[in-house]
């Protein structure tokens, strides 16, 4: 599995628009394929502070698609049901 590290980089507010993967400066890319293979290979324990940052960024639906959650195992899913729903009564959730 790959090298982890815990936290994006840079101020993602300014990627708020940007809707493909190669659009973004390079550290971030790589940060988000590290990202996608954690989710991939996700058993149990903690997850990585930039995923349950997710719900709460500008824009945060294109970053959740560039994680490709098609791909997450199956024990990923319940927890960012649950990281998603402690959101609150955002619209989007609905």
């Amino acid at each position: 599995m790959s090298e982890y590290c815990g936290s994006i980089p840079g101020d993602l507010e300014d990627f708020a628009g940007v809707d493909v993967i190669e659009e973004l400066p390079e550290e971030l890319k790589n940060h988000i394929r590290l990202l996608k293979d954690v989710m991939k290979n996700y058993r149990s324990g903690p997850l990585p502070k930039t995923v349950k940052m997710l719900p709460h960024l500008p824009g945060y639906e294109s970053l959740l698609e560039m994680l490709s959650p098609l791909d997450w195992s199956v024990h990923a899913y319940p927890r960012m049901v649950k990281i998603f729903a402690s959101k609150g009564n955002d619209p989007a959730l609905q």
